[in-house]
Order: structure tokens, then sequence, then C-alpha cells
């Protein structure tokens, strides 16, 4: 079974009610369920490919992402359950989900020019299972980790980052911090006013991990 939501985050214009900000949350309770969520056209097709061969439980959650792709493109099979670092730096962890890549590599640039830190951002298609392997390596390197969601914080991916650290390892030193829509309904709005009112927007993110930064 593939469940593809076409309306991840925050749509925009079509309202209110359409925003698709809820489901990371009761999804990823049912057991076996794999939660995805691609970062452009191209891993959409990935993510399709995937979920077609693994005859899985499949959910793709996809929303205001970049869809370009060349029609001749062949997609490639994902490893369940990997993630995929896009930038690497020293400083900073991000670990961002769906349409929160693009926007990340945009706060990553923003954070090197102006405050010369060297920030590593991570592409976390998979949503559950996590990539464990990853988790670890992230935690014993950085201590300023930030974990990015177009979607509910309560219950939502950051959630289960946390979850994971709490059950298997020892955060003394790290310091985690998660953005995403916070606990109440979003208003109708333009895509682009409604990121920054939930503090989504680039300049809002740079700004809360300028703020939040600890040396």
């Amino acid at each position: 079974v593939i469940i593809c939501m076409d309306r991840a985050g925050l749509v925009g214009p079509d309202g209110p009610t359409h925003h698709g900000i809820f489901d990371i949350a009761f999804l990823r309770i049912i057991p076996n369920i794999i939660i995805t969520s691609p970062k452009d056209g191209f891993e959409l097709h990935d993510l399709l490919f995937t979920a077609l061969k693994e005859n899985k439980l499949f959910s793709i959650r996809y929303g205001k992402i970049s869809t370009t792709y060349t029609v001749n493109y062949l997609p490639k099979l994902l490893k369940i359950g990997t993630w995929e670092r896009i930038k690497e730096g020293e400083n900073i962890a991000i670990l961002a989900v769906g349409s929160m890549v693009e926007t990340s590599m945009i706060v990553a640039g923003l954070l090197k020019k102006n405050d010369n830190l060297s920030i590593s951002v991570y592409n976390c298609r998979f949503i559950k299972p996590l990539d464990v392997d990853m988790l670890n390596l992230i935690s014993d390197k950085y201590k300023n980790i930030y974990v990015i969601e177009e979607g509910s914080i309560l219950g939502g991916f950051g959630s289960s980052v946390l979850e994971y650290y709490n059950k298997n390892i020892k955060i003394i030193n790290n310091s985690i911090i998660l953005l995403g829509i916070d606990d109440n309904f979003v208003t109708h709005g333009s895509r682009k006013q409604l990121l920054d009112e939930e503090g989504l927007s680039d300049t809002k993110i740079y700004n809360k991990i300028k703020d939040t930064y600890e040396k």
C-alpha cells in the first residue's frame, strides 16, 4: 500500500483546511509503516520507485518542493531508513525534511557568510524508520543540532529524534532544538507569509539558530 500526500506542509492560498501538518504525528504510531518526504522531484521519483519495489505500507509526503526533473531520469532504489548528508560542516548539524532541505541550504549559506559558522545539512528523507547510524554519528560530532520540518512539532519528526536519543543515548552536552509548526491551527495566507509567521522562513530560521547557537 502506498499513501501519497500531495499537500504536505503549508499550502498557502489553498486555504486553512488544506494544510498538511499533522500527518507525520498520526502516521508514525503505526507499526512497520515507512514514512518518507522527498527534497525534490528527482527524489520523489526515487521514493515512488522504492515504494513499488518494497511492497510495504509506504507513505510519501510532498508539498511545495522543486519538481523539475528530466523525462529520461532513471529512478534509484533507496535503502530504507537512510539519509544523505548534502553539505558538510563543523559547527552545527541541521536535520531537514522535505521542503526544509532547500531552505536549510540557504540558511547554511547565510550562517557561513554572516557568522563564519560551518553547517552540515542532512536530508532526512526517511522519517520512519530513522537513520540511527547517522543519528549516532551526529550526536557524537555536534553539540548544536537543529531539526527542521514543515509539520507539527508535537508528535512529529523532531519528536521521534528526541525519543531515539532519550532511549538510546545519554544526551549531556548536546543542544537539540526543534523547529516546525507549533500547537495551533494555521490560518489562510500566502505560503511565504505563513512560513514566516510559523518561524520557518530562511530569515526566521537563521535568526533562531544565531540566537541559540552555543559555542
